[in-house]
């Protein structure tokens, strides 16, 4: 009958020979191209391990949101054929990722609001960003990158079987082998870690290199990411699935603004996120009826007189607010604002229009129609460096 020493370990060698074969012999890992049909059974395998761990959300409406903008990806990836289907998570956790043979997960809490204030601040605040995370995770699925590594891990893993038996097998003993399997699985993270890193960098430069030629604006893409950075360096240690293994650290955003900048696309987060407009409000200024425009509570101009064409105070505050607020979507920065002379009187321009004009009735003695102009520009640089501020503690990345 022999040692039980000896039992376990021959017991333990021949599971790991067993592994070690299956491992070899497995076709889908062994294989160095993927058939559609391999694909298909692999994607289809791992979906139903995960629906066995998170039920479905059932949500039509955000189903189809999801499923348009994916259709609207596809035909520009390198794989237009791939037909992808998209299914929804029923969790509070942020996360999207795609399978091999085209089935794409997202999570309830990347399209709601979670409870927790950690997790609401990560969901998707456009169609933007939400098409900047499923253009990610479909270059992933166009470069085999859940394949490649699933081979990878199964060419390190077979390594350290290898080396394990051959432990057992030269008499070193269960514990000894025990050891060389688990030194070879640290190498294999360790590794993998490395992949991880250049599978994203190049998921995230394919993913811009998509939406350029969709409806959506890439920079979504940029601000998601950053959000996930500032939470990375904030040092808030929560679960987030599958994107707890993506790099989110400063030099990532900065490569996706190299990226952007080579496809010609500035950079504008306010195109993409959810930002509060200006507001005109009416005022009693020192006795007198006014009009004031608030940009983030900052009075940027009050104005007092009626315009020679009849618009009354607040008709022209109306139209100066619907003029900065048109700027301020399409990144109006603190270096586009000026002011600029003409026959009516003092002008304060942004993006090179005409914000508003100061007449000699919106100011009082001593002050000039010139120094109030000044003024307002001065108010409104303040405002959106202080939004600058913001975004880079938000960030840290600035502008």
């Amino acid at each position: 009958m022999g040692h039980p020493a000896h039992r376990r370990m021959r017991a333990c060698a021949l599971l790991l020979l067993v592994a070690l074969l299956w491992l070899w012999a497995h076709p889908l890992l062994a294989a160095k191209t993927y058939s559609p049909k391999q694909e298909a059974k692999a994607g289809e395998e791992a979906a139903q391990k995960i629906l066995a761990e998170t039920p479905e959300w059932t949500n039509e409406e955000q189903r189809a949101r999801c499923q348009a903008i994916v259709d609207a990806i596809v035909p520009h990836t390198e794989r237009p054929e791939v037909k992808y289907t998209v299914r929804l998570l029923d969790t509070d956790e942020v996360n999207a990722f795609s399978l091999p043979g085209g089935i794409v997960f997202v999570t309830r809490g990347l399209l709601q609001r979670a409870p927790d204030p950690e997790l609401a601040q990560l969901v998707s605040q456009s169609d933007h960003e939400l098409a900047g995370v499923l253009a990610h995770e479909i270059a992933h699925n166009c470069h085999y990158d859940g394949l490649r590594a699933a081979e990878r891990s199964a060419d390190l893993l077979k390594g350290g079987l290898a080396a394990a038996l051959l432990t057992l097998l030269i008499g070193g003993g269960v514990a000894g082998a025990a050891h060389v399997l688990t030194a070879g699985m640290d190498i294999g993270r360790g590794v993998l870690s490395h992949y991880s890193v250049e599978y994203e960098g190049d998921a995230d430069r394919a993913a811009i290199a998509y939406l350029v030629q969709t409806p959506y604006n890439p920079n979504g893409l940029l601000t998601f990411i950053e959000r996930l950075a500032a939470r990375e360096r904030s040092g808030v240690q929560q679960e987030l699935g599958i994107l707890q293994t993506h790099p989110y650290s400063t030099e990532r955003v900065l490569a996706i603004k190299r990226v952007l900048g080579s496809h010609g696309v500035e950079v504008n987060r306010r195109a993409v996120t959810s930002w509060s407009p200006a507001e005109p409000l009416d005022a009693v200024v020192h006795g007198r009826p006014a009009a004031v425009v608030i940009l983030w509570d900052i009075a940027l101009f009050t104005f007092f007189e009626t315009a020679p064409t009849g618009e009354t105070p607040a008709q022209r505050a109306k139209a100066a607010t619907e003029t900065l607020n048109a700027t301020l979507s399409r990144g109006l920065a603190q270096y586009d604002v000026r002011v600029e002379a003409s026959a009516e009187g003092p002008q304060l321009t942004v993006m090179g229009e005409q914000m508003l004009t100061v007449l000699p009735g919106d100011v009082e003695a001593p002050a000039t129609p010139e120094q109030a102009a000044e003024e307002a520009a001065r108010n409104l640089r303040a405002a959106l460096f202080g939004d600058v501020l913001d975004r880079t503690f938000r960030t840290g990345n600035g502008s």
